[in-house]
């Protein structure tokens, strides 16, 4: 029986407890399992290391896409896998990579999972499954990381809150980049590596965790309010944004950011810190187990 590992986020699985116990009772059938918490203390990440010391077969991250970011940045370029049991808001990377959003479920399915490598980003030396925002959505995630309670009460409708909040006050410093050695300028960027975006919004139909390379949208100038909730409300309705509308896209595999004044950044919905940066794909960096239920 292969030796498994449970990272659990005790927080977002709060509301869930008596779940959470059937899926450690489901993983319990086809795994030597071990469960450890994340605390304020102790992230993901050392778990995952800690795990990986051990020489467990499996690490299993259940929680969101928070706990599933620092559990990967454990794991990347080793030989150990990754599985995914889903307990946050979003879930993002179990909806890129078609694992059942049931907890219950996902745990069943591992029985017949497979391993299988996916691309990640990196930013500074930090991996990455989803995306990097900077700019206006980074303010957004900085808003809301400053109201915690908003998110745990409303959940993605306080990133929506937020990211209308941010519309008025956010003042568009003037971001320089290169993409792939070409200069560019913008006033806000999102940087993916995955086609789903803060949930099941295919804002980036170009591109996938399945295959290396990131893509890169560009907002190209400073919008009145007006005009960006309509681009947010095309986002919402899986419609893609248009130069005409001031927005670009571009392939990329290296990325530098810099600005006459810090902008923020957010990776994978956390607030991770300010420009400079360097955002580089790195393919086949992290292997993942799990069975697809349905596609990406």
């Amino acid at each position: 029986m292969k030796k498994a590992t449970m990272i659990l986020n005790p927080v977002a699985g709060r509301k869930k407890e008596s779940l959470v116990d059937r899926v450690i009772t489901q993983l319990r059938e086809n795994f030597s399992l071990t469960i450890v918490k994340t605390t304020m203390k102790t992230s993901g990440t050392a778990l995952a290391e800690a795990a990986l010391a051990e020489q467990t077969d499996l690490v299993i991250a259940a929680g969101g896409d928070g706990t599933i970011a620092e559990v990967i940045n454990g794991l990347a370029t080793s030989d150990t896998p990754l599985a995914i049991i889903p307990l946050g808001t979003a879930n993002v990377l179990a909806l890129e990579l078609g694992i059942a959003t049931d907890p219950l479920q996902a745990a069943a399915d591992l029985r017949e999972a497979q391993p299988r490598t996916i691309a990640l980003g990196n930013i500074n030396g930090h991996y990455f499954s989803l995306m990097a925002g900077v700019g206006l959505d980074a303010r957004a995630v900085q808003y809301i990381e400053e109201n915690l309670a908003l998110k745990r009460s409303w959940g993605r409708l306080g990133y929506l809150w937020m990211a209308f909040k941010s519309l008025s006050s956010y003042e568009y410093p003037l971001i320089n980049l290169e993409i792939n050695g070409i200069e560019q300028l913008a006033r806000s960027v999102i940087i993916s590596n995955s086609h789903y975006y803060g949930g099941k919004i295919n804002l980036f139909p170009q591109t996938s965790v399945r295959q290396s390379g990131l893509v890169v949208l560009l907002q190209r100038k400073k919008q009145s309010t007006f005009q960006l909730l309509k681009a947010l409300l095309k986002i919402l309705g899986n419609q893609p944004l248009s130069a005409g509308a001031g927005f670009e896209y571009f392939p990329g595999t290296e990325i530098t950011l810099d600005a006459a004044i810090p902008v923020p950044i957010q990776v994978d919905g956390d607030f991770w810190g300010f420009t400079p940066a360097r955002i580089t794909s790195v393919p086949n960096a992290l292997t993942v187990y799990y069975k697809p239920t349905r596609s990406g």
